[in-house]
């Protein structure tokens, strides 16, 4: 179940009280160790993912090398285009 922080992550001050219940009805939380892969590359979605605290790193990794496309920090959410459009994955968060 989601434990909102105190005081919320900024991001959820906006929204509505019932947004909130129905979204810690949905929501499980999960403790990713350092340099844990949460799904790979070409993976069909199966969550949104919202960093609580420390950093995610997105790449794609291609033959000649592994591209680094953004590093996400607290408050911040990655995962949802793949989920939205129910199409695999395009980049691997570790």
């Amino acid at each position: 179940m989601l434990e909102l922080a105190d005081p919320p992550i900024n991001s959820w001050l906006d929204l509505p009280p019932y947004l909130l219940q129905d979204l810690q009805r949905h929501t499980t939380v999960v403790a990713a160790p350092v340099q844990a892969r949460i799904y790979s590359e070409g993976d069909l979605a199966g969550a949104v993912y919202l960093v609580e605290r420390g950093e995610i790193r997105l790449h794609r990794h291609r033959p000649e090398r592994e591209y680094t496309l953004a590093h996400l920090g607290a408050g911040e959410i990655f995962g949802e285009m793949a989920l939205l459009e129910e199409a695999p994955a395009t980049t691997t968060p570790r």
